[in-house]
């Protein structure tokens, strides 16, 4: 699903974790859910703008921080 929708060349992301299964937007930190958010990050187009939309716990932001600087 993620391929087909780079097709239209979109240039802004918000970014978040969730389960593929849902149809839910659930806004969950980065390793809370079973997305490949690395396949993900890697799909996003250099000068993107990237919007990051998880938890708003401080905790939850540091370790969403951490998982992006290992693997982006």
């Amino acid at each position: 699903m993620i391929k087909k929708f780079m097709e239209i060349g979109p240039d802004y992301f918000h970014l978040q974790d969730s389960f593929v299964e849902s149809h839910v937007d659930k806004h969950l930190h980065f390793g809370s859910g079973n997305m490949d958010l690395p396949e993900v990050f890697r799909m996003i187009p250099n000068g993107s703008m990237v919007c990051i939309e998880t938890g708003c716990d401080m905790k939850g932001i540091l370790r969403d921080i951490d998982f992006l600087i290992n693997n982006i």
